[in-house]
């Protein structure tokens, strides 16, 4: 990795000395990076279902494309929980972003916005651990899996929202 950049490992090793330091540099632009590409693939949905399906196909297709991010966050969040909460807080104001902007009116309250894109966001990690991550490779979702997880949510902001 040192190599690639051009520069001395001691030199990195300098200014990074514990993995925390390293992480917390790393993870916020990685992850400013990931949501920009996630909200351009959202931009103009105008259902909720519409934004998960987009969103979760962007996510995985951004990670596929980058999987050393996926590496990153994963680590993060047991060496560098500060970054991984602060990371955590950038992907959920997106998600309240969407909601605000889908439901206008209709929009839950801020607590419940962030439980509900905290469960989503959960929903996503454990669908990419087990049907994207193939070890040192990772794939696309099946179509299939992504209609029935936007189903699943689609379903049950219904029942949230009582429409």
């Amino acid at each position: 990795m040192t190599e690639r950049a051009g520069i001395a490992q001691g030199a990195f090793y300098l200014h990074f000395p514990k993995r925390q330091a390293l992480f917390d540099v790393l993870l916020p632009e990685i992850g400013t990076e990931m949501v920009a590409e996630i909200a351009k693939a959202v931009r103009g949905a105008t259902t909720l279902a519409e934004v998960e399906r987009k969103g979760i196909a962007a996510n995985i297709a951004y990670l596929v494309d980058n999987p050393h991010v996926y590496r990153v966050m994963f680590e993060a969040s047991q060496y560098a929980p500060v970054a991984f909460k602060r990371h955590h807080d950038l992907l959920v104001a997106g998600y309240v972003r969407s909601f605000r902007r889908i439901l206008g009116g209709d929009a839950l309250d801020e607590k419940k916005m962030e439980m509900v894109a905290s469960m989503l966001m959960g929903a996503r990690s454990f669908l990419f651990m087990r049907y994207a991550d193939a070890g040192t490779l990772i794939k696309p979702l099946d179509p299939e899996i992504i209609e029935i997880y936007v189903d699943f949510v689609e379903s049950g902001m219904k029942r949230i929202l009582q429409v």
